[in-house]
């Protein structure tokens, strides 16, 4: 007799796709990430795909580099225990009963094993680099914390040079240095005429900014939350004095819009209104410069499709980690903005 089987009509159940932070490539989540525990990963996988991390690993010649492997942890703020890693290596040996075993396997293995309850609240500071004892180990380092020195730790092509530690001071690592350097660019370019109170100040709040990127990404949530209020605080004050010279264009109005976003944070008074808003005040000028060409002028909505369009492919791209683009205010104020910039019915005369 026939084997029943079952329905045909019944609905397979959608594949949940992620979009990997390093090729760019939309992955099966289940299939193609690790499990993550770390709270900045809302759907719990690590943003890197299998296949990139497993590729990090190796040097161009196709060698296995355990320093690769460790820099990857530090990036993903991950442990390295070597005492976990050797376990790992046997534990594959075992499973496919030979000791000439691949790497990828042991990172794969290791992955998993760092996900368990003993371990998934541990960040790269909990590293070991010995076999011995770990919980020895750790406490050994838990008394020797104050005592720690600060070492500038290589990334990628940066260097940290005199005069990069001249500027932001000694004693930090390179990565907050690499990151303070990137935030100092950015932010000097809104100060033009910089007074000496006014860049030291604005050095404050860069090294504020930096700490609370670098806890925010590592999942230090409480230590993030602190560095943003004093960065704020920071940058309160800096805004507090006159900038000399003023808006010249709109570039300029741009980037110090742009940096409402700090300020509101502290400012409860803040009230958002629809000429806060970004899109229409790009509708503006779209529509001043059209009517300068002699053109018709674009509706409002015409804007925030095409707002709507671009927001789309960056996430299909690059996915929101960081939540760039939860609780969107452009999404919320379109109603309130589309009745706030509604023209009477004889604005244009002779009833057109």
């Amino acid at each position: 007799m026939a084997r029943k089987t079952g329905s045909s009509n019944t609905a397979r159940k959608p594949v949940v796709k992620k979009v990997c932070s390093a090729c760019g490539k939309e992955k099966s989540i289940t299939r193609d990430f690790f499990v993550s525990y770390n709270p900045l990963h809302k759907d719990g996988r690590i943003p890197m795909c299998k296949d990139c991390i497993r590729n990090a690993c190796y040097n161009d010649d196709g060698e296995f580099d355990i320093e690769n492997f460790k820099s990857l942890l530090r990036q993903l703020d991950k442990p390295f225990i070597q005492a976990l890693w050797d376990k790992s290596e046997e534990e594959v040996k075992k499973n496919i009963g030979s000791d000439d075993v691949s790497n990828d396997g042991i990172i794969g293995k290791y992955l998993k094993n760092i996900s368990l309850q003993q371990h998934r609240n541990k960040t790269w500071k909990d590293s070991n680099f010995s076999g011995g004892s770990e919980s020895a180990i750790e406490s050994s380092r838990r008394k020797s914390m104050n005592a720690e020195k600060v070492y500038y730790l290589s990334d990628e092509d940066f260097v940290v040079t005199e005069d990069v530690i001249r500027l932001f001071g000694e004693g930090y690592t390179a990565k907050e240095y690499q990151t303070m350097k990137r935030i100092y660019e950015d932010s000097k370019q809104d100060y033009p005429n910089i007074s000496s109170s006014q860049k030291n100040l604005l050095l404050r709040y860069v090294r504020f900014a930096a700490k609370e990127e670098i806890a925010t990404s590592s999942g230090g949530i409480a230590d993030a939350e602190k560095w943003s209020k004093l960065a704020s605080e920071a940058l309160k004050q800096l805004n507090a004095i006159d900038v000399q010279g003023g808006v010249t264009c709109f570039s300029e109005f741009f980037q110090k819009f742009e940096r409402v976003q700090d300020v509101t944070r502290i400012l409860p008074e803040f009230k958002y209104r629809a000429n806060d808003a970004p899109d229409f005040i790009i509708w503006c000028y779209v529509n001043y410069c059209r009517r300068l060409e002699g053109k018709p002028e674009v509706e409002y909505s015409d804007v925030y499709k095409f707002y709507d369009e671009k927001v789309a492919e960056y996430i299909k791209q690059y996915g929101d980690l960081g939540g760039i683009f939860e609780d969107d205010p452009t999404l919320s104020n379109r109603k309130n903005i589309e009745e706030f910039i509604k023209l009477p019915p004889d604005y244009y005369g002779d009833g057109e």
